[in-house]
């Protein structure tokens, strides 16, 4: 088997296992306890802004029409992914803060390869 194929059968793995990783996540996250609009609103919000919120977010909606509207707004489709404690796009965010988290991988990655050559030198 050529390096080539090895890469295309890898890379296609990959891709039922990352869907099922992101069920799962996105279940768990869901069936937690605690209500995250209530954690977002307070104990003083009425029922009347709970559900809006609920419906504002999607959450008033069956796991798997949250799931596909998650995978849709994503991708770029419908409304954007808002963040529940920033109230702004999450993928904004995630684009604003990617220089940083960059130049933290860089540097640790620089450093942990500099002190594992040197302990296994020893």
């Amino acid at each position: 088997m050529k390096f080539r194929d090895y890469l295309v059968k890898r890379s296609l793995q990959i891709v039922p296992t990352l869907i099922g990783l992101s069920i799962l996540i996105f279940y768990i996250t869901r069936v937690m306890p605690g209500d995250p609009i209530r954690l977002y609103l307070g104990l003083e919000a009425t029922p009347e802004q709970v559900e809006y919120y609920r419906h504002l977010f999607g959450l008033d909606k069956p796991l798997y029409e949250q799931y596909l509207g998650y995978w849709v707004s994503l991708f770029g489709g419908g409304s954007p992914v808002i963040s529940l404690y920033t109230g702004r796009n999450v993928m904004t965010d995630i684009i604003s803060y990617l220089p940083t988290t960059l130049e933290l991988v860089i540097v640790s990655m620089i450093f942990s390869s500099i002190v594992g050559i040197v302990l296994g030198v020893l």
